[in-house]
């Protein structure tokens, strides 16, 4: 894959800046990107009692096993965002 220098056209387009532009988000917007970001850990922190209730003493260990699949997620993330500097981020 070619790298081009900013500034140069490589389909027809000049790149400018790397980035949202300016005024993209609205506060529509940032709200869903807000209620994204935050929806996974407070539906963590809303149910962690009711497993323990329900599975008692093995609930650390549910625990660990739920986090092996989001830390592969992670690792994939991590590697995306090395071969492509924007990818995986929220809103772009």
């Amino acid at each position: 894959m070619a790298t081009v220098p900013m500034g140069q056209a490589d389909s027809g387009f000049d790149i400018l800046e790397k980035g949202l532009k300016p005024g993209a988000l609205g506060l529509l917007s940032s709200t869903v990107i807000a209620l994204a970001s935050v929806a996974p850990a407070y539906s963590l922190a809303a149910t962690i009692g009711f497993v323990v209730i329900s599975v008692g003493l093995q609930a650390p260990v549910i625990m660990v096993l739920a986090f092996v699949p989001m830390y592969c997620v992670a690792v994939g993330y991590r590697k995306l965002n090395e071969a492509e500097p924007d990818a995986g981020t929220t809103f772009t």
